[in-house]
């Protein structure tokens, strides 16, 4: 429940967590110590044990046991040089880099679809397909943050 956009120069996400139906608010981007940016889409407890992974230094050996189960969790780290790689299942990330390059964006999450819906109508901001996706989808919302690899944003 959750979207997670990269436009090339900034990565947003909505900032909606759901447990047992009751909403909160939480931040689901965060920096780590080498530069890289990093999202996560899923349960709350994992997306923690992805981000210490992260903040780490995404060491093969030492990815997280929660993610060989059945509730793994989704993480888009964007690199310092920009590179966009999606990490699920194991340490080995999909490189969506060329993906960015051509079509403009890559989104993640259950408001994937209307994200590159907005995209599709001409909005280019991913702050603002955020916004779209937050008001049409019922798993996203409660705001969002943004953040470019140069240090601006909200985080």
């Amino acid at each position: 429940m959750t979207i997670i956009v990269w436009n090339g120069e900034v990565l947003a996400a909505d900032k909606m967590a759901d447990n047992a139906g009751h909403k909160g608010v939480v931040t689901k981007i965060r920096r780590v110590n080498e530069g890289s940016l990093v999202a996560f889409t899923g349960d709350w407890d994992h997306a923690q044990a992805m981000f210490a992974w992260a903040q780490d230094g995404f060491e093969i050996a030492k990815h997280p046991e929660c993610q060989k189960g059945a509730d793994w969790v989704g993480m888009m780290r964007i690199t310092p040089d920009g590179r966009c790689l999606k990490y699920e299942r194991s340490p080995y990330p999909s490189d969506f880099t060329e993906e960015v390059m051509a079509a403009g964006i890559y989104a993640m999450g259950s408001g994937r679809d209307y994200a590159i819906g907005a995209y599709g109508a001409g909005c280019l901001l991913s702050e603002q397909m955020v916004q779209i996706t937050n008001k049409y989808c019922v798993g996203c919302g409660l705001g969002f943050d943004w953040a470019k690899l140069n240090g601006d944003g909200t985080i």
